[in-house]
């Protein structure tokens, strides 16, 4: 069996959460959380109802306390954004966060905060990880922060932070403007001064009805432009005084699963099926090639992690999750995004699928302080120092960004680096491939490339500086394409 790669010691994050009661602190493989807030009982208090009332069996993230240290200590989980996610996923953080509410009425707690960076996915389900933003009902009146409302704070949660960070994304989505609203949960997050409110981009839809001013500041508590749009429905909810909170998100979540955020398959889903390779994961016989070579760097790895990039539906990914390995999948189709999500959530395997292009792992995005100044981390981290994994497996990829968006060798190295702690798994395709010479419209950048600069031994020369090549392995077709096994240097 191939050694265990171990995690490297990395220096400690604060992450900007805007919560003057504390900080997260990344320590590598663990996480911890320290209290800096006024009221000295509040932690024993939390920590005394996480275990009283089973917030873990709600969702909550499995968190022990160090009463000495007055220190929490959480169970450590990949973090993705709510831009990456799917559609599905966003609408299960939405439910998931209502749900929340509900079963934390029942015991006198409640949420001061309604932001989807608050929610991550373990194997494909929600889990709340703002632990210090669980409060009582009576610590909730005394955020002096929140607006004040005449139906209480806990309204005022819902239409300062659910409506704007939450709730229109998810009717961008509802309403298949999938660009617009994976654009407001990337750029338009809370406390984001750089980027327009989630309500100056949300448009007027034909779904979408358009609400009087009045109505609309009443739900709002605040001056809005006349216009912004909204559900009526939603409005119909919010405005009726004479149910009870309970009522009120009940109401909320009954409206949301109505919801339809996905609308099928498109040209690539079907992509496997159409080249007859969608084989059984557990039958070899038929495999081709490189279904083979694939298998066998899996077998000899055997890497605990694993991101696919460019996953398509998933037949790789759950080859891997198979064989024990923990999988981020990911793919710039939304559709094959949300197929892998459904099938992993539904056979529970260990695949968190995510709607990201390869230009989004090395994104970042800050968040501004209470003073209004830009913190020195960003709230958005870039993937690559977060979705990195022991192998990383780029299979038909790696000509689509040189030939089609024109980035050279070096450029792709320097992130498949970042991402791979151990090992590469990258298909190369030659120029004369069939693919290529008969769709030279699908490839932009054809022309800036000749068989000398796109040749074997240029990406040799582009990994050398932190791969080493270890096997070539035959791919399909077998004279245009193969395997290459890189190991980190």
């Amino acid at each position: 069996m191939a050694p265990q790669h171990k995690r490297p010691d990395v220096a400690t994050l604060h992450f900007p959460q805007g919560d003057s009661q504390g900080a997260l602190l990344d320590r590598g493989n663990a996480l911890a959380r320290t209290y800096v807030g006024k009221d000295a009982t509040y932690p024993e208090r939390l920590f005394k109802a996480y275990k009283t009332h089973c917030f873990k069996s709600m969702g909550i993230i499995e968190t022990a306390y160090d009463e000495s240290a007055r220190l929490f200590r959480h169970k450590r989980l990949r973090i993705t954004y709510p831009h990456e996610w799917t559609p599905t996923m966003l609408k299960q953080a939405v439910l998931f966060h209502l749900d929340l509410l509900i079963e934390l009425d029942a015991v006198g707690w409640t949420l001061k905060d309604a932001l989807p960076e608050n929610i991550l996915f373990e194997d494909g389900r929600p889990v709340f990880v703002d632990f210090f933003s669980l409060v009582t009902d009576d610590d909730l009146s005394k955020e002096s922060w929140l607006p004040r409302h005449p139906l209480g704070p806990r309204y005022s949660v819902l239409h300062t932070m659910f409506i704007p960070y939450m709730l229109l994304p998810l009717l961008c989505y509802a309403s298949r403007n999938y660009t617009l609203g994976k654009q407001m949960l990337a750029t338009a997050f809370c406390n984001n001064a750089e980027s327009a409110s989630p309500y100056a981009l949300f448009p007027l839809k034909p779904r979408l009805q358009t609400l009087t001013k009045a109505k609309l500041k009443l739900i709002l508590n605040r001056s809005v432009d006349p216009n912004i749009f909204i559900h009526a429905r939603i409005a119909d909810i919010l405005l009726a005084r004479t149910i009870s909170w309970r009522d009120t998100v009940v109401q909320l979540r009954s409206f949301i699963i109505g919801l339809t955020v996905t609308e099928g398959g498109s040209g690539y889903t079907s992509y496997y099926a159409d080249k007859k390779e969608n084989f059984p994961l557990a039958d070899t016989r038929g495999w081709q090639e490189k279904q083979r070579a694939y298998a066998s760097c899996i077998q000899q790895y055997r890497p605990v992690s694993l991101l696919e990039l460019g996953a398509n539906t998933g037949w790789f990914p759950q080859l891997a999750a198979m064989h024990g390995a923990k999988v981020i999948a990911s793919d710039i189709d939304v559709a094959c995004a949300e197929h892998l999500h459904h099938v992993a959530t539904l056979r529970r395997e260990h695949i968190t699928s995510l709607w990201m292009s390869f230009d989004e792992f090395t994104a970042q995005a800050f968040s501004l302080d209470a003073q209004g100044k830009r913190h020195t981390h960003p709230l958005h981290m870039p993937a690559t120092a977060r979705l990195n994994c022991e192998a990383v497996s780029c299979l038909g990829l790696f000509h689509h960004l040189t030939l089609g968006m024109g980035k050279s060798f070096a450029d792709v190295f320097a992130v498949l680096a970042r991402l791979a702690e151990r090992v590469l798994i990258l298909e190369f395709i030659t120029l004369d491939d069939p693919l290529i010479r008969q769709n030279p419209d699908f490839f932009p950048c054809l022309d800036q490339w000749n068989e000398q600069t796109y040749a074997f031994e240029r990406v040799l020369d582009a990994a050398s500086g932190c791969f080493t090549l270890r096997n070539r392995l035959t791919s399909t077709p077998a004279d245009t394409r193969s395997i290459l096994v890189f190991e980190k240097s």
